[in-house]
């Protein structure tokens, strides 16, 4: 499955660094998207050193006086070495798979304000930012101030919170949703263990705790401050999902990140038709009737959803370059039109 992205003339854009990783003897070019594991990726690049940052004169005179090479793991420090950069042509050929991980908008900032606010980890230049844009103290942020925080223009805020699309270049990706990671690394590199990188969390939040401790429920916590979000934290209370997100706030995060959840849609369209298909949903008929209505859902009992009738729609228009392909190359190719259409 492919995704490759389109952007409008006014669309905010702030491509991410890209990273070469290789691993079970397969080459890849991974997309830096903060909060979408990109911990867990970062532990993976850093395992093994670059030449080139050993022998940067900087870090030879701190080894020979015996000092800790601090920045090894951040991003501009051994992890550079491994940076594609955006100005150099990405030839088809060059990589095994072009890969990003992407998340739901909502889910990523709650993520976000609970892991930089609530548990303060390496969170001094988003609170800064924070504090400069809204005039309010990090510690007094409550859920709601955070979402209008990210209505300031994006070129101003922090790399957590701008939206997933605008990190990615012009190019042909394979997207992974963060909670099918390890599953799709496994396919990807023909490993059969990825476990020990892509399946635990690295850098969630310590108390982003989804159930009911005792029978507590704080009750809604989207107005709650940030002080206030540790002292129920610390009591070993649990700060639920569910108790940050309120109707209107869900409904300004589908406004604010809308480019974020229309690639989103694209990408699980094209899901969706690559089950359908694999599943035997659609025939493709030596008569010339490329599909059965509704993608052969009728025929399976199950009811057809508007979008389902709208792909089928683009998929019929690019039907006949379908003919002739089978298996495998026939899913790729349907998955395609359905990303070029959508």
């Amino acid at each position: 499955m492919r995704y490759a992205p389109k952007f409008d003339q006014h669309e905010f854009r702030c491509p991410a660094p890209h990273y070469r990783i290789s691993m079970g003897g397969k080459k890849l070019l991974y997309a830096y998207i903060r909060k979408n594991a990109s911990s867990t990726f970062r532990a993976y690049i850093n395992q093994k050193t670059h030449p080139k940052y050993l022998l940067d004169p900087k870090n030879i005179l701190k080894k020979l006086m015996s000092m800790d090479l601090k920045n090894r793991n951040h991003i501009d420090g051994n992890m550079k070495y491994f940076r594609h950069s955006w100005s150099k042509t990405v030839k088809g050929d060059s990589y095994d798979a072009i890969i990003f991980v992407y998340r739901d908008p909502l889910e990523r900032l709650l993520s976000t304000f609970k892991n930089k606010f609530i548990d303060d980890i390496y969170a001094s230049g988003i609170q800064r930012n924070f504090e400069e844009l809204t005039g309010c103290e990090a510690e007094q942020a409550t859920f709601t101030s955070f979402v209008e925080y990210t209505y300031n223009d994006f070129s101003r805020l922090n790399p957590h919170v701008t939206p997933q699309k605008s990190a990615l270049w012009e190019l042909n990706y394979t997207p992974i949703k963060l909670s099918h990671l390890n599953k799709v690394m496994r396919e990807i590199t023909d490993l059969e263990q990825t476990d020990s990188f892509f399946g635990s969390k690295r850098n969630a939040s310590e108390k982003s705790v989804d159930w009911y401790e005792d029978g507590y429920d704080p009750g809604p916590l989207y107005n709650t401050s940030v002080c206030d979000l540790r002292v129920i934290a610390k009591e070993g209370r649990a700060l639920p999902i569910t108790n940050f997100i309120s109707n209107e706030i869900r409904d300004k995060l589908r406004s604010r990140y809308a480019q974020d959840y229309e690639m989103i849609a694209q990408i699980e369209a094209q899901n969706d038709i690559r089950r359908h298909i694999s599943a035997g949903g659609i025939a493709i008929a030596q008569s010339g009737e490329h599909f059965p209505a509704n993608l052969g859902l009728r025929a399976r009992g199950v009811a057809p959803r508007p979008q389902d009738l709208s792909l089928r729609l683009h998929l019929a228009r690019g039907a006949g370059g379908v003919a002739g392909l089978g298996g495998q190359d026939r899913v790729d190719h349907l998955g395609d039109l359905a990303g070029q259409r959508s």
